[in-house]
């Protein structure tokens, strides 16, 4: 490894200490976090940087394990990890029935029928009345004609 430059010495040596805590092994909280070490507890007063204030008011939660890297001095840095909560899957209760017709759509609630008016019929005939009054005596090749059609036509509306 020296030889390619990887490394300044024969032997392995080590430069950074990266420490992964177990949720057993560190307790969180905004004004301390204290950790379990061999000869007992360590208490820290964190420094949080703004990232972490997003996440933490935008319905992130603090995960269980932590990483702890000690740099030069007497500096240790705390990376905490962020979960967000999945939301629980919809579980439906049973089942609406309904017809779907051209002007209409009808359900079934609590036993209850529902009559919805969707007037597509209104739009769909509204679409062929412009269409036929754009084509009449001019050919659908012309340029303006295919214009005005392209603009008449549903596109994402349906």
């Amino acid at each position: 490894m020296k030889r390619r430059g990887r490394a300044y010495t024969d032997r392995p040596e080590v430069r950074r200490v990266t420490v992964h805590l177990d949720d057993h092994l560190w307790k969180f909280s905004l004004d301390k976090v204290s950790i379990a070490t061999k000869r007992g507890r360590v208490y820290l007063s964190p420094l949080f940087p703004k990232i972490f204030w997003r996440y933490y008011n935008n319905g992130w939660s603090v995960a269980n394990e932590a990483r702890v890297k000690l740099l030069k001095g007497n500096v240790v840095e705390l990376y905490v990890i962020f979960k967000k909560d999945e939301p629980k899957p919809y579980a439906p209760q049973g089942f609406i029935p309904r017809d779907l017709n051209e002007d209409s759509l009808s359900l079934l609630v609590n036993g209850k029928p529902l009559l919805l008016d969707t007037m597509t019929k209104k739009t769909t005939l509204g679409y062929e009345y412009r269409r036929r009054k754009i084509t009449t005596g001019k050919s659908t090749k012309d340029r303006d004609t295919r214009r005005k059609l392209r603009k008449l036509s549903e596109g994402t509306r349906k």
